[in-house]
């Protein structure tokens, strides 16, 4: 019985995550540049939520090694434990596997959050672009600013960003397991 509770569950979660992430174009409203100021965070709030949460535990995992070395040094090589060491290697490959791992979800997040964008505004930059084009005036956005924003979101940089207030946290916690 609790197994098939926890497959009904399990079932219900993957067909949400399934039309979360799989929304057809037709289903998509299409919105005017002001409403997509306003609505374009609230679609997205479960994107951000999810990159920052990846984010979290990528970097509560870059202390696997910095714990890996304390503990050899202070466990492993003073009492030459073999099969500490081993068991402590296994720990390591495991968590930096697990961080692998979700750092490739996070990479696909920040590409879908992007796509996301693009669907969002692009109706929006054309229909303001074309606007623009009868009027005789430049327009404010083009396509091409579209794709550089999307091309941003999923670039290094973004990822960077997204560590950045995780470091002081890491130096801090590294002085405190090890202050000397």
């Amino acid at each position: 019985r609790p197994v098939e509770s926890a497959r009904t569950q399990w079932t219900k979660a993957r067909g949400a995550v399934d039309r979360f992430f799989n929304v057809p174009a037709e289903e998509l409203q299409s919105f005017s540049a002001a409403q997509m100021v306003r609505g374009g965070p609230q679609s997205l709030r479960t994107h951000v939520m999810l990159i920052v949460a990846f984010s979290a535990a990528i970097n509560l995992l870059y202390l696997a090694p910095s714990l890996y070395m304390l503990q050899v040094y202070d466990r492993v090589i003073p009492t030459s434990g073999v099969l500490t060491l081993l068991l402590l290697s296994v720990v390591l490959i495991v968590s930096l596997s697990v961080l692998a791992l979700l750092d490739s979800i996070r990479s696909r997040l920040l590409a879908r959050a992007a796509v996301r964008v693009e669907r969002l505004a692009s109706d929006a930059v054309i229909e303001a672009g074309m606007r623009a084009r009868r009027a005789g005036v430049p327009a404010d956005a083009t396509s091409r600013d579209l794709d550089n924003l999307r091309s941003g979101i999923t670039s290094p940089a973004a990822i960077g960003l997204l560590d950045l207030p995780w470091t002081p946290l890491f130096i801090i916690i590294c002085f405190v397991i090890h202050f000397w």
